[in-house]
C-alpha cells in the first residue's frame, strides 16, 4: 500500500509540474499585409498572432463582458471561491480573461491554453499558469482535471468536422460535477448594409473554403448534448448593439469590428478581388453603416455540468 502510494504522489507531483510549464514552442510565421499569422496545418484561425490582434483581443473581452454584464452563465460563483479548485481557460490569448478572474478569485487556480504564446507572463496572476498547446492534437491534462472549464470565440479556429472532438476532450478533462461553458457569435451582423454585407460575405465564404461553420453559435448546444456526459444545459443568447443611442458600447462594437476586419485584410482582399487600398476604403464605410442600419452581434453562451456516472 505504501509503494503504491509513492507512486501515486510521484505520478501526481509530475503531472502538476506539467500543468505549471510554460514551453514557448517555436511556431512558424508569415507575413501578409504587415500582420502576423502562424502556418499550423490543422487550426484554420485566420486572425494575426501579433501585438494588434492582442490589443483587439482586451479590447473585445470588455464589449462581451458588459454586453453580458458578467464573465461566465454558468453557476460557479461559489466554487471559485475555494482553494484549491481548478479552471481551464482554452484559447486564453492574451489572457483578458483568465487574468481577470484569476484576479478576483485567488484562492482558484487558473491555466490557460492557447496555440500561440502570446500572453503577458511577465505580469500574470501568482495563481495563472500557461500551457501551448492544440487541442486538437489532445490535451496535456489526465483525466476529470478542471472544476471548470471555459472556452469562448473560436468560430474561427476549428472545422465543423472538429468541433465533437474539440467539446469531447473538453468534457474528458472536466471533472465530474464540474461545469463547461462555450460562448460563441454569429458571424454577420444584422440589419447590414449593403458595404458591411459585402465583407460579411466574403468572411463565410473564406470560413466555408476552409471547413468552417459561420453559424457555429447555433450548434455548440448539439455538441454537449451529443457527448452524452453534460446535464442541466442551459443555452442563453445576448445581443451587442451597435446603433447610434448605444452610446459606448457602440463605440466599442464598432472599433472591434474595424480591428477584426483589418485583420482579415490580407485574406479577404484576395477573395473579393480587389486592393489593399480599395479593401480599406470599404472598412471605413463599413464602421459608418454599422450605426446607421442599427446592426447587432449576436452571441450564444452554453453551460452545463458534467455527470457523476456515465450512462
Amino acid at each position: 500500500m505504501g509503494r503504491n502510494q509513492s507512486k501515486f504522489k510521484k505520478a501526481q507531483k509530475a503531472q502538476e509540474q506539467r500543468e505549471r510549464q510554460i514551453i514557448p514552442k517555436k511556431l512558424e510565421y508569415q507575413i501578409n499585409e504587415g500582420r502576423k499569422f502562424h502556418t499550423i496545418e490543422n487550426v484554420k484561425y485566420f486572425l494575426p498572432n501579433d501585438e494588434e490582434e492582442n490589443d483587439r483581443l482586451h479590447l473585445q473581452h470588455f464589449m462581451w463582458r458588459y454586453v453580458w454584464q458578467s464573465n461566465y452563465s454558468a453557476p460557479v460563483d461559489d466554487l471559485l471561491k475555494k482553494s484549491g479548485v481548478k479552471v481551464l481557460d482554452m484559447g486564453c490569448g492574451a489572457g483578458s480573461w483568465l487574468f481577470e478572474l484569476a484576479t478576483e478569485f485567488s484562492l482558484a487556480s487558473f491555466t490557460g491554453v492557447d496555440i500561440s504564446p502570446v500572453i503577458p507572463l511577465t505580469i500574470k496572476p501568482k495563481n495563472v499558469n500557461f500551457i501551448q498547446g492544440n487541442i486538437l492534437d489532445g490535451l496535456p491534462f489526465e483525466d476529470n482535471t478542471f472544476d471548470f472549464v471555459h472556452q469562448r470565440l473560436l468560430v474561427g479556429a476549428f472545422p465543423l468536422n472538429k468541433w465533437q472532438d474539440v467539446t469531447n476532450e473538453l468534457v474528458r478533462i472536466l471533472k465530474p460535477g464540474g461545469y463547461l461553458e462555450l460562448m460563441e457569435v454569429y458571424c454577420g451582423i444584422p440589419p447590414m448594409g449593403p458595404i458591411t454585407e459585402r465583407l460579411s460575405n466574403a468572411v463565410i465564404e473564406l470560413m466555408h473554403q476552409q471547413g468552417q461553420d459561420p453559424n457555429i453559435a447555433g450548434r455548440i448546444k448539439l455538441f454537449m448534448e451529443a457527448n452524452g456526459q453534460i446535464e442541466n444545459i442551459v443555452q442563453e443568447e445576448k445581443f451587442g448593439s451597435y446603433s447610434k443611442d448605444s452610446g459606448r458600447l457602440s463605440e466599442i462594437g464598432i472599433e472591434n469590428h474595424i480591428a477584426l476586419y483589418t485583420g482579415f485584410k490580407s485574406k479577404l482582399s484576395k477573395i473579393m478581388d480587389i486592393s489593399s487600398e480599395n479593401y480599406d476604403k470599404l472598412v471605413k464605410i463599413m464602421a459608418k453603416e454599422m450605426p446607421d442600419y442599427n446592426s447587432r452581434s449576436h452571441t450564444i453562451r452554453v453551460y452545463g455540468r458534467k455527470k457523476f456516472h456515465k450512462n
